[in-house]
């Protein structure tokens, strides 16, 4: 009885493609949202709810699809090697959505020379960080906008560039994405497709591991047990010292078995940590009160 690493390697890989797109997806489209389409905070943070929702329905759909395939392949490769593909391509799809943005907004972008020029002259009313609503061409004149640096001597972003030059890119890129929503709407199609093709292999790969790892090789789960005490709080609450004992013989308990004891008085903390000793593989007493100097 031997576990195959080779095909372990393979199925851990399905679950680094996991790994890596969630952590690609969280920390770039936020950013393409908001700074490149001009989304507000709420719709970019609508959007990435989208996933959560899709996955209510999607993971265990693809997952009992996976589980009636009768592939020559196996059970969870064909949907694995078809949702890949087709997360890579939509990914890719993505980037052009992208570029087609960046297109619109090149007049504005950081690396233009001329963007402090374009955002000045388009009249722009913005809603700075700390909520006030400004026009920009009353709160400065033309060379003073122009000659905001985006950062100081020590490289960090200047307060004048956080406050006024990012909200007027802002308010500049929502209205160009108002007059030509194609890329948008593009994105956000593409999107959707990427997040469906990412749910037909995550049920899939994660339920591969146990299928090609035997019972008698698979890790045991850890056990957690919640307790109350019964000094100084409800009455009616079971004794925990009996509660400990009757589910200290759960058949298949598993060897490591924590117990969290919340209680009100050390001293119930204390004889339950007595009685469990060498029972469990520790015990945390919670609910304790540590008096402070302003008290």
């Amino acid at each position: 009885m031997k576990l195959d690493n080779k095909r372990t390697i393979y199925v851990g890989f399905a679950f680094f493609l996991i790994c890596a797109f969630w952590q690609a997806y969280d920390t770039i489209i936020p950013k393409i949202l908001t700074d490149k389409f001009g989304m507000s905070q709420s719709w970019s943070g609508v959007i990435m709810g989208i996933d959560n929702v899709l996955a209510l329905f999607m993971l265990p759909l693809f997952g009992s699809l996976s589980d009636k395939c009768t592939s020559k392949r196996g059970r969870r490769t064909p949907f694995i090697a078809a949702g890949t593909i087709a997360a890579v391509v939509f990914m890719m799809l993505l980037s052009v959505a992208d570029g087609m943005q960046i297109k619109q907004i090149e007049a504005v972008a950081p690396t233009n020379p001329t963007a402090l020029e374009t955002l000045y002259d388009a009249k722009l009313t913005i809603q700075t960080p700390t909520g006030k609503e400004l026009f920009i061409n009353e709160e400065f004149t033309r060379e003073e906008f122009c000659a905001i640096p985006i950062t100081d001597e020590n490289g960090k972003t200047t307060d004048d560039f956080t406050n006024y030059v990012v909200p007027a890119r802002h308010a500049y890129v929502s209205g160009i994405t108002a007059l030509n929503r194609g890329p948008l709407v593009f994105f956000i199609t593409v999107l959707l497709l990427t997040l469906v093709s990412m749910a037909t292999f995550r049920s899939p790969a994660v339920a591969l591991m146990p299928d090609v790892t035997i019972k008698p090789l698979r890790s045991k789960a850890n056990a957690v047990i919640n307790l109350m005490g019964t000094v100084y709080l409800e009455e009616h609450l079971a004794c925990p010292f009996r509660t400990l004992d009757a589910l200290l013989k759960t058949p298949d308990l598993p060897k490591i078995c924590i117990v969290d004891f919340h209680a009100e008085a050390t001293g119930e903390k204390r004889a339950l940590g007595y009685y469990a000793d060498g029972r469990v593989s520790a015990l945390f007493g919670t609910h304790t009160h540590v008096q402070t100097a302003d008290e």
